[in-house]
């Protein structure tokens, strides 16, 4: 692998975490020192006596150890630069130059695509109850979503615009879950061969804080509770006694739902 494959590598993978770095930022010279961050083998920083920090990655390739510039610190954040950092060892681990791996993407489906193949190949293995939320989900946040875009060329700054939307349109609790989904389905891209390994931009995007949402029922409220329990007591149905039974006892003790549950 040259060093313009190696170049034409850093520059793409940077093209996909959304970073537009200046070269010319890249201080020349020994470095003071380089700390390991220990996330990527062979992921570190460099520090130099200006008192610039340069991220740098170590890999081997065609039998030697090399070190790959990836930027400054001053303008990539430590997940942009993982990130690519990744990108490179996944091409020292295969041996592919880029021009290769564009012909592999040409392969590779389309988002709307791929969504279809996911969903036929993997959601069998869901219960009922999985399925018709996802499915939910997949109308309401996933068709479309990223028209015309390959699931190669999906990128953190693609899933970052798609997520702050969500947030938008339909709440912090519905981006999380769709979120969650869309990374799954990267991650067997991955698994499938349509992505390098270490790729899935939905790793960067950070979810929203769950909140944490407590409220007790008014004296009120437990009365019309307590009657709408005893009307349904009366039922000839066993299963709606028993229920009423289950509720009953988790009213009365505080217990956890399983507990209740497999009480002998």
């Amino acid at each position: 692998m040259t060093t313009a494959s190696l170049k034409r590598i850093v520059e793409e993978a940077l093209a996909e975490v959304g970073a537009n770095v200046n070269f010319l930022l890249v201080p020349k010279g020994k470095a003071r020192s380089t700390t390991w961050l220990g996330i990527e083998h062979g992921f570190g920083i460099r520090h130099y006596p200006s008192g610039r920090n340069v991220y740098i990655v170590q890999t081997r390739m065609a039998g030697r150890q090399r070190t790959v510039t990836i930027g400054p610190a001053s303008v990539l954040t430590r997940h942009q630069a993982q990130m690519v950092a990744g990108r490179v060892i996944a091409y020292a681990q295969v041996g592919r130059d880029p021009a290769t791996d564009r012909k592999r993407i040409r392969s590779a489906p389309r988002f709307d695509d791929f969504l279809e193949e996911y969903w036929s190949r993997w959601s069998p293995q869901w219960k009922a109850s999985t399925l018709a939320t996802h499915d939910g989900y997949r109308r309401q946040y996933l068709d479309g979503a990223f028209k015309g875009v390959f699931i190669d060329e999906l990128n953190e700054e693609n899933v970052t615009k798609w997520f702050a939307d969500r947030n938008n349109r339909s709440g912090p609790g519905a981006a999380n879950r769709t979120l969650e989904i869309l990374k799954n389905m990267l991650n067997k891209a991955e698994v499938w061969g349509y992505r390098l390994e270490h790729t899935n931009p939905c790793r960067s995007v950070r979810p929203n804080k769950r909140r944490q949402c407590e409220r007790f029922l008014s004296t009120e409220e437990l009365a019309r509770f307590d009657h709408m329990l005893a009307e349904l007591r009366a039922s000839e149905n066993l299963t709606i006694r028993s229920g009423c039974s289950f509720i009953t006892l988790l009213l009365l003790t505080g217990c956890r739902y399983r507990e209740i549950l497999t009480l002998q």
